[in-house]
């Protein structure tokens, strides 16, 4: 007669083991996502509030008086008309500012835990597509034009981003 819990032993202690080898695995894959998300969030967030350039473009936007600056070689650019060096340099800061927004939105896609998505809506990087979107029209036409990978009208932050345990 078969001895039942040799048996048993010999096919329960390998699924064990390796039912936890497979929990491990997957604990420390979710780990590295999250610190790798951390260390990009961190880098992302540094250039957007440190960076000259995105300094300068975030005045335009915000401000009425400084976005009266860039109106019109936007409306320039958008209607090919020929822009001198200075108008280049100022659309090349622009261009900047929208290869930000699109690793920044990159980045919203991405599984996270509950408090990444807390720390990401606290952040309002929204913020400054949504003023393009309703204050600015040379500057969205312009960006709608060249970035077609940032949306307009500008949703809400994606909910449906997966959560990581």
């Amino acid at each position: 007669m078969a001895d039942w819990g040799a048996i048993a032993t010999a096919w329960l202690a390998p699924s064990l083991i390796s039912g936890t080898a497979l929990w491990c695995a997957n604990l420390y894959s979710n780990r590295q996502l999250e610190i790798g998300w951390y260390k990009e969030f961190r880098e992302l967030n540094k250039e957007f509030w440190e960076d000259e350039t995105i300094k300068i473009v975030r005045a335009w936007i915000a401000c009425d008086e400084a976005y009266e600056e860039i109106e019109t070689i936007l409306d320039s650019r958008i209607k090919n008309k020929v822009i001198t060096k200075d108008q280049y340099e100022s659309l090349d800061k622009i261009d900047t500012f929208c290869a930000l927004m699109t690793r920044i939105m990159d980045l919203d896609t991405r599984p996270r835990t509950k408090r990444q998505r807390e720390m990401w809506q606290h952040l309002y990087f929204e913020y400054w597509l949504k003023t393009i979107d309703t204050r600015r029209p040379a500057l969205k036409a312009y960006i709608s034009i060249a970035w077609e990978r940032i949306p307009f009208p500008v949703k809400q932050s994606s909910e449906n981003t997966r959560l990581l345990p």
